[in-house]
């Protein structure tokens, strides 16, 4: 492998510095002919010294390139640290066959003064050119084109205002090279007297890692049973070969110094295969660098270091049909592979099998409704029908299993496939419940939930791994079965993902350890593109994250430093909601003074339309009534209604509802979610599907005005859940402590989420740390996390 890496399209490099000297640092502009007596010698002597360098080159790990507004290396420094500080230090990492750059900024010098630069290396293999800054922070002339910079090694002269490039090529593994740069003046020469510290250097440290020829671990997640495929449908998912982490390193007590490690494949030309019976499984590869993959393949082949790669299967076309293909990269000891799984739908249509209790929580009632539908699929035989539906009940306590058959056959309604039954919790135990249900063609699907009785409300559940802090916002990512908590606060922000099987809780993302974002306060998954969003309010950026491989994650929007996508401002980003209808996502503005309301955002190219002035605290989609929802103000006391606009085109010639306020005010509302009646998200609705449409208990079909839902609004000023009339604005108590019952209570509810498939709504409490389910049926409420 010869790669030539230019900054912007490097593998890693980081400049470890505090924070950028503006371009033009004390002592510039100074005319020194003006100057005459005015000023001592020592304040003479400043003219000629260049500031220490500051910079930071940051690393955007979705296109293996460097930005100055992505992830960076940096140095921790206590307030009585007294030790060498390292500010000056760039440590770059590389593969063998690379040239790494990096650039420092000459600040400091006054405007007619010229400083020396060089460069010295053990082995005289670096080298630097001289780039003028065309801007205060990162502009520069020829950053995007290196071959106008002219390299070399020979001592030269510059002014203030500079960028000096330094060029290393790195040429085998296990490699570490140094170079130190140089700039600045040894005399001064209105006095003739020398300089002390006149001379600033930055140290260059280039280095590449052992060769590895081992991939990352990875694991398919098997499409089966209730998350079997459509017949014939493809399933993509992507895998990383090799990842690099910023991890911290302990340099004394005081000071923690972050660096690069990378771990996972590191040689060239590592052996790829995927085998499978059927030939449904195919293969394909962005290679390092490239913006496109290559065709899909069955065919072995090679993959090299941060080489991207995408696994395809292919489901069958006869229902309940299983393929199976296999992965595999490395051989020998060095080989990963993992076998993915993939199930062709039947008849029984189970994907709401169970709407409420979810697959995992906690309560301290001893009594819980439980509800779900099960329904036959279109493609079903017309005389093929659900001939029994049980609930198995497995008792786990101390003691040994107890289990159990329920028989809730007497509660189906085969015209819309809703069973319902209040379930008597084992006390002090867990019940394992599995719902299964059988047609006339023998054909079984089940569906699994737990409840965790205790009279105690416990201080973590199901753990205390990863317990959550400040959880600000939350989603839901529906096909890796999870739901995604934003934890924030200042000097942290991460997404913790909590499997909806088992309520455990694993670190998804650091946000602040790859962005240095702290103080985020929204999160969206956009459950389409198996990716999700997070609303940095600091930067006034929206971010994007594979969810598929979180080491892929860049700037979705932004109006500063590194722009992304076109249009209006964004400021203090908080909740948002997707309109799929419209391709966009909806984000709120809560900032008071730039008064940037809502903001759409095509989820194509991240260009953005200011949709409503004003500070929003939260929005959501009305799918019913065609608009958009919205708590204003600065704790969201007015709730307001705006009608969606198709496109940014007809903005101007369609009336905007932006004073069409629903109901009385709010005290402190901080989220809303609308819970549709023709997205199947009411009981209502779900009750009254059939066939032939939404029909009323007599048959008569449902009248289209009366197709509406309702909205959840949490109000902090009486930790109340409020369930509001979309027709009018009315409201009501729907869920608090005494209503439907005082079972786990909750309070302070920073955020409210409806997803569809789910019977329950998600709320998070930052006062207990802990999220909650709310049935969207009767308000009653559990534990999923805490």
């Amino acid at each position: 492998m010869n790669m030539t890496k230019p900054l912007f399209s490097s593998l890693t490099i980081a400049v470890l510095a505090g924070l950028l000297t503006a371009c033009g640092g004390s002592g510039d502009n100074t005319n020194l002919d003006t100057l005459g007596d005015q000023v001592t010698d020592e304040q003479k002597d400043h003219y000629y010294v260049p500031n220490d360098f500051y910079d930071r080159i940051k690393y955007d790990s979705e296109t293996l390139q460097f930005q100055l507004n992505d992830s960076y290396l940096q140095f921790t420094y206590s307030d009585d640290y007294t030790g060498t500080k390292l500010q000056n230090t760039v440590l770059a990492d590389g593969l063998p066959g690379d040239t790494l750059y990096t650039r420092v900024l000459v600040t400091g010098l006054a405007t007619d003064v010229e400083a020396d630069v060089w460069i010295e290396s053990d082995g005289d293999f670096a080298e630097f050119a001289i780039d003028k800054a065309t801007g205060l922070f990162g502009e520069t002339s020829y950053e995007d084109d290196m071959s106008k910079l002219s390299f070399g090694k020979d001592k030269t002269k510059l002014t203030n205002g500079t960028w000096v490039w330094v060029k290393i090529p790195v040429t085998e593994y296990d490699q570490t090279r140094q170079a130190t740069l140089y700039v600045g003046n040894t005399q001064n020469p209105l006095t003739n007297t020398d300089l002390v510290e006149g001379i600033k250097t930055a140290t260059i440290i280039a280095t590449t890692p052992t060769e590895q020829a081992k991939g990352l671990e990875f694991t398919f997640a098997d499409r089966t049973g209730l998350n079997a495929a459509i017949a014939g449908e493809e399933q993509i998912t992507s895998i990383s070969v090799t990842n690099l982490d910023i991890v911290d390193e302990a340099i004394d007590d005081f000071t923690t110094k972050q660096s690069h490690e990378i771990t996972g494949i590191t040689a060239t030309n590592v052996p790829i295969a995927v085998s499978s019976p059927d030939g449904a499984g195919q293969y394909r590869i962005k290679r390092r660098g490239s913006e496109t993959f290559e065709q899909w393949t069955s065919e072995p082949g090679v993959v090299s270091a941060f080489d991207r790669v995408e696994m395809k299967v292919t489901a069958s076309q006869t229902k309940l049909a299983i393929v199976k293909a296999t992965l595999t990269i490395g051989e020998g000891d060095n080989a990963v592979s993992d076998e993915w799984v993939v199930e062709t739908l039947g008849d029984i249509n189970a994907s709401g099998g169970v709407l409420y209790p979810p697959k995992s929580a906690f309560t301290n009632a001893v009594k819980v409704p439980a509800r779900g539908r099960v329904v036959l699929r279109d493609s079903a035989e017309p005389d093929t029908t659900i001939t029994s539906l049980v609930l198995k009940r497995t008792i786990v306590s101390d003691d040994e299993p107890v289990e159990e058959i329920i028989d809730i056959f007497d509660s189906y309604n085969p015209v819309n496939g809703i069973w319902q039954k209040e379930l008597s919790l084992a006390a002090e135990a867990k019940s394992q419940y599995v719902l299964e249900a059988v047609t006339s063609l023998n054909e079984t699907v089940s569906a699994k939930f737990t409840v965790t009785q205790s009279a105690t409300i416990p201080t973590d559940f199901p753990n205390n791994e990863n317990k959550l802090v400040k959880a600000m916002d939350l989603s839901v990512d529906l096909a890796n079965n999870r739901y995604i908590v934003l934890e924030s606060d200042f000097g942290k922000a991460r997404l913790i993902a909590v499997d909806m099987d088992t309520s455990e809780r694993t670190e998804l993302i650091d946000l602040h350890g790859i962005w240095g974002k702290s103080n985020t306060e929204s999160v969206q998954v956009d459950n389409r593109n198996n990716r999700v969003f997070t609303g940095d309010r600091p930067s006034d950026d929206i971010y994007q994250v594979n969810l598929g491989d979180t080491s892929i994650h860049s700037i979705f929007s932004s109006h500063n430093g590194t722009v992304v996508g076109s249009g209006s401002a964004i400021a203090d980003p908080a909740e948002m909601d997707i309109d799929y209808a419209n391709n966009r996502l909806v984000s709120s503005n809560n900032n008071g003074g730039n008064q940037r309301g809502v903001n759409v955002i095509n989820l194509e190219t991240g260009e953005r339309w200011q949709y409503v002035k004003g500070q929003v605290q939260s929005v959501a989609v009305d799918h019913d009534l065609n608009r958009y929802l919205m708590l204003t103000g600065n704790k969201g006391q007015i709730l307001k209604a705006v009608d969606i606009v198709p496109s940014s085109d007809e903005l101007g010639t369609v009336p905007l509802q932006t004073d069409a306020q629903l109901g009385d005010n709010f005290t402190d509302a901080r989220s809303i979610a609308v819970v549709s009646y023709k997205e199947y998200e009411t009981s209502e609705a779900i009750e009254a599907w059939t066939a032939d449409g939404f029909k009323q208990s007599n048959g008569d079909p449902v009248a289209e005005e009366d197709q509406v839902g309702f909205a959840l609004v949490g109000e902090n000023a009486d930790d109340t859940l409020y369930k509001v009339n979309l027709k009018d604005g009315s409201r009501e108590v729907f869920s608090n402590n005494g209503t439907p019952n005082f079972d786990v209570p909750f309070s302070n509810l920073e955020a409210v989420v409806v997803e569809y498939t789910l019977g329950f709504a998600l709320v998070s409490d930052v006062d207990s740390d802990a999220i909650f389910a709310v049935d969207l049926k009767t308000g009653q409420r559990m534990i999923i996390t805490k």
